[in-house]
């Protein structure tokens, strides 16, 4: 039974581990749910008219409107209707995570289409920032911004 949130990304890793299929997990943005636990802290999606929204492990939903620059949150165990907006303050932790993935994922994003640009007509598109394994500073191994946002977050992913 599944009991933590989950998104359309778990599909892929959940269904490799269903056929006993090796994958990389640091080209994935999603977990497999057969896990005992999940290394992420949130699952971040995006909305319409310039939204992004994470929920936790908790089941706050927050939303932030860059739109108005606005935010919001619900608690969805008591309010699966999201009728009640309840304030940011108290969930400035996961507002933060939020803000850092929607810079990631645009970064990610702006890489990848100065690759394809860049490329001549007919060649094969460039390996996703995600699936790029890069040595950071401190020599640790670093999967790009899916990873990123795992430590940030206070969760590691694992192999």
């Amino acid at each position: 039974m599944i009991t933590a949130p989950a998104s359309h990304v778990d599909i892929l890793p959940t269904l490799l581990d269903a056929l006993g299929v090796a994958y990389d997990s640091r080209r994935l943005q999603g977990e497999s749910l057969f896990q005992e636990q999940l290394s992420r802290k949130y699952i971040f999606l995006y909305g319409n008219e310039n939204t992004v929204s994470s929920i936790s492990e908790e089941q706050i939903k927050l939303q932030i409107s860059f739109k108005d620059k606005s935010c919001w949150a619900f608690d969805l165990k008591v309010d699966s209707g999201e009728n009640k907006r309840l304030k940011c303050d108290a969930y400035n932790e996961q507002r933060l995570a939020l803000i850092e993935y929607r810079k990631n994922q645009q970064i990610a994003l702006r890489r990848y289409n100065a690759q394809m640009q860049a490329l001549p007509p007919g060649s094969p598109p460039p390996v996703l920032p995600t699936q790029q394994v890069r040595a950071s500073a401190d020599g640790a191994q670093d999967a790009g911004p899916v990873a990123t946002m795992a430590q940030q977050t206070g969760r590691q992913r694992a192999n």
